[in-house]
């Protein structure tokens, strides 16, 4: 690995972390408050941790269309196509059912445990494809070796 190609990596997973921050922040407010009110009822059953989980998909799916925008290569975007289209069927979709579910009242245990399964695949999907997205945006070229390293 060359120094430039570390040094853009590092780049990618500082951009990633700053965004993961800023979108937790409202949850770590509602966390400060709840602890300090001492009322620690409906916290898990809140909406709060979809509409974050919706937040994280979204901005993963915003940062691949910016990766396809900024690279001049049309040739290979059909994989970045096919990982945009998975991010939102198996990601953004099912944190809106779970968010519907939720705001409508349907709190079962299962939808419980749900949300926050997709909560945690949010943020790993976000810090996955947003560091692809910083590097491929970086590039003259998408390789298909971009996405296979990773």
């Amino acid at each position: 690995m060359t120094k430039e190609k570390l040094i853009s990596e590092k780049k990618a997973i500082q951009a990633v972390i700053i965004d993961v921050v800023f979108t937790f922040f409202p949850a770590c407010v509602l966390i400060f408050i709840k602890i300090s009110t001492k009322s620690m009822e409906n916290f898990f059953i809140r909406s709060d941790w979809s509409y974050i989980a919706m937040i994280l998909f979204g901005q993963s799916i915003i940062k691949m269309i910016n990766a396809i925008s900024e690279n001049k290569n049309d040739k290979n975007t059909m994989l970045i196509v096919l990982h945009m289209t998975l991010l939102i069927c198996f990601g953004f979709v099912p944190s809106v059912i779970i968010l519907v579910l939720i705001e409508t009242g349907y709190n079962h245990l299962l939808i419980i445990i749900l949300q926050f399964v997709w909560l945690i695949i949010s943020v790993l999907t976000h810090f996955l494809f947003g560091c692809i997205s910083y590097i491929l945006s970086k590039n003259k070229t998408i390789k298909n070796s971009d996405f296979i390293q990773y």
